[in-house]
């Protein structure tokens, strides 16, 4: 049994809660995870193939800090949010249920066109990518289009 049962539109009572919740101090806490980040710093092998750990890795070096990122249902979600370490709200965009597989193309397709001055990255599995080949066939043959009715 809850402890306490609440009834009402999900805005709303979220709305009136908010007040009443004050606002932690982060700063030991931080703290903490900066020391077990370094006490326990994230390795990968780097021999033996392409790695997605090292491409993570790599993105967030080449400039994947300021970007958006979107990343499918699997295990690469983990990956992105230890590997990537985005310095802008909000970053990294999870789509987390069960047969969400696909979700990305147009999350960050959204994201991109609503958000022109940052960078969209989509971090996918295969099997998501699989599934969403075909829009992304489409949209690039649209894109391709406009290019060529533009000129």
């Amino acid at each position: 049994m809850p402890d306490v049962a609440l009834s009402g539109d999900a805005r709303l009572v979220v709305e009136d809660l908010i007040p009443l919740v004050d606002k932690g101090d982060r700063a030991e806490w931080l703290e903490q995870i900066a020391a077990w980040r370094q006490e326990f710093p994230l390795h990968y092998p780097k021999k033996g193939g392409l790695r997605p750990q090292y491409i993570l890795d790599r993105l967030d070096k080449l400039g994947g800090r300021d970007s958006i990122v979107v990343t499918d249902v699997g295990q690469h979600q983990m990956w992105a949010a230890q590997f990537l370490r985005t310095t802008r709200q909000p970053s990294l965009v999870v789509i987390g249920r069960r047969r969400d597989h696909g979700l990305w193309f147009s999350c960050s397709h959204r994201r991109q066109t609503g958000t022109s001055e940052r960078s969209v990255w989509a971090v996918v599995g295969d099997g998501g990518f699989q599934m969403t080949l075909s829009e992304l066939a489409t949209a690039g043959g649209a894109q391709a289009w406009r290019s060529r009715s533009s000129s």
